[in-house]
């Protein structure tokens, strides 16, 4: 018999939606990431639970959004606010690493390769905008119109964004406005790099789509700035400099997510020639080797791409997986720097 929920106990409520989902004590416990022991005296109302073991009980249980607030008032707290309002949510990603062989590939090319991989991810063609951060561009003209062309998208918004390393994340919020706005339903983001100065090629893309805030893969504020003076401090100063602007900038990312240093499961920072100021970032954030992703390989770019492309491999190989709290930071020559949090979703890297 269902139990009526304006008079049920908060326990009896999660008891029977666990119920519902088929779950044992144990099971569900585990997932919540609490003992089956205070779980249970939760169920048979010997122990009150938190606001914060609601809400993660209910994430674990799939129970809709008017339910918590019910469960919540059941137990003296607060209901949730009303549902947020629309924000751009990541539901595919692609990565591409030319073989030595086609290293000479131009930016395009690069491009459409993650873009097609990304929009299989997503298991959908189609897009209503395509937006290319890149800082190796094949001409004076935008290149993203012409990446568009060749992924079946000819018609569409199409521009380019130039942040150097800072590329996709300012590509990211780029692409978030336009979902957010009703410009476009699903945006394709990719950043891609030819071969350059030593630098190898690479691409990877992502596809956002609308949604809502409370989503995994949803992406909040991406934090951005930027230093025109960058190119008359010293070497030194300018590290020192760079490395506390990115630090402040994960800080403040953090804090618009709610989330501390402490909360972050892994940490996409691009290192390669750029290894002592995102190191200082690391560990000033204290975020140990272990939850930091490391570089998709030897050699592996270092342009707008490097960010995408540590996440697109990271999520393929497993590294990275749903529900992972995420902090993306990345800065270009100094002049250029970003960063933003978002929780991964369940999402199928294509690779290759």
């Amino acid at each position: 018999m269902a139990l009526t929920e304006t008079s049920a106990e908060p326990g009896a409520l999660i008891r029977e939606w666990r119920r519902r989902r088929k779950l044992s004590q144990l099971e569900l416990a585990e997932r919540a990431e609490v003992s089956a022991r205070h779980l249970s005296f939760v169920e048979n109302g010997r122990a009150r639970p938190s606001r914060g073991l609601l809400l993660r009980l209910s994430d674990h249980l799939g129970v809709p959004v008017q339910h918590r607030s019910t469960l919540l008032v059941a137990a003296g707290y607060a209901p949730l606010r009303p549902p947020p309002g629309r924000a751009a949510v990541l539901e595919g990603i692609g990565g591409h690493l030319p073989p030595p062989a086609g290293e000479s590939a131009d930016t395009c090319e690069l491009a459409v390769a993650a873009g097609r991989r990304a929009l299989a991810s997503s298991g959908s063609v189609a897009a209503g905008a395509v937006v290319l951060a890149t800082a190796t561009p094949d001409a004076a003209a935008p290149t993203a119109p012409r990446v568009a062309a060749r992924l079946g998208l000819g018609g569409v918004a199409a521009f380019d964004v130039a942040a150097v390393c800072s590329g996709f994340l300012y590509g990211l919020a780029s692409a978030a406005g336009l979902v957010t706005s009703g410009a476009a339903e699903r945006v394709l983001l990719v950043a891609a790099d030819r071969a350059a100065a030593g630098a190898p090629g690479g691409a990877a893309a992502v596809v956002l789509r609308a949604g809502h805030a409370r989503e995994a893969g949803a992406v909040g504020r991406v934090v951005l700035g930027s230093d025109g003076e960058q190119d008359e401090r010293a070497d030194a100063d300018a590290s020192r400099h760079t490395a506390e602007r990115v630090y402040a900038a994960s800080l403040e990312a953090l804090d618009t997510a709610g989330w501390s240093a402490r909360d972050i499961d892994q940490l996409a920072a691009p290192r390669g020639d750029v290894a002592k100021v995102l190191r200082e970032v690391a560990e000033r954030l204290c975020v140990p080797p272990e939850r930091r992703l490391p570089p998709a390989g030897d050699g592996s770019p270092t342009g707008a791409a490097a960010v995408p492309l540590l996440l697109a491999r990271a999520a393929a190989e497993g590294a990275l997986g749903a529900g992972h709290r995420v902090l993306l930071a990345a800065f270009g020559d100094g002049l250029t720097w970003g960063a933003t949090a978002l929780r991964w979703p369940r999402v199928r890297s294509q690779w290759g």
